[in-house]
């Protein structure tokens, strides 16, 4: 209630009393549930380095306690997110993995859910600057998601657009051009002409044809 009411540093005081209460049970369940919700808080109040601690001992417990479960990767995804939110490039890499391993373990044969992990692990490559293992992992996901979904679906457009970005930007104008295409393509036969997304693709197509091969 206190955290709905913008009350943060009541709601972080309440949630420090859960923890004393859960003290003599260091890896329960419950000590587990309130470190996580003080995370959330002490992330709204910018102390990063407290909810990261918040987040990663709620996730030590439950993988101890639970093991491989959607609980535990419900977990790894948020504390991906907190990583990503505070820019620590390398944390967010290894977070996305964690969630790509577990997510194959428990959803194995799901290439949409497949799709959505690699999709995360490749946008921590491609924020590290790590080209050919962004393009990689891009391409995963895209014939990923053709099976999940069907080739013309929009999810696949927009990582044909985050793939020839990576190349536009790597001066492979070949292979841009070529996403750009395949995605405005895919994009014109999903939405009516006025739509945003029909002018992104065709712009990007635009620029990298200009551009001297």
């Amino acid at each position: 209630i206190c955290m709905d009411r913008g009350e943060k540093k009541e709601a972080a005081a309440i949630f420090e009393e859960g923890l004393d209460l859960t003290k003599d049970r260091p890896e329960s369940l419950e000590r587990a549930s309130i470190l996580f919700e003080l995370g959330h808080c002490m992330f709204s109040l910018g102390d990063n380095k407290e909810a990261i601690a918040c987040f990663e001992e709620t996730l030590k417990i439950r993988t101890s306690k639970l093991g491989d479960c959607e609980l535990v990767l419900d977990t790894q995804i948020e504390v991906g997110k907190i990583y990503k939110t505070l820019d620590l490039h390398r944390e967010s890499l290894k977070a996305a993995k964690e969630v790509m391993f577990l997510t194959e373990k428990l959803y194995r044969g799901d290439d949409a859910r497949a799709a959505s992990a690699l999709y995360g692990v490749a946008e921590a490559y491609e924020v590290l600057e790590e080209y050919t293992e962004a393009v990689a992992m891009f391409e995963e996901c895209k014939e990923l998601l053709k099976n999940a979904l069907c080739a013309d679906h929009p999810d696949v457009a927009k990582v044909m657009q985050r793939l020839a970005k990576l190349h536009a930007n790597h001066q492979d104008c070949e292979k841009a051009y070529s996403c750009y295409t395949d995605a405005s393509q895919i994009l014109t036969a999903n939405f009516e002409p006025e739509h945003q997304l029909i002018g992104e693709a065709p712009h990007g197509t635009g620029v990298t044809a200009q551009t001297p091969r």
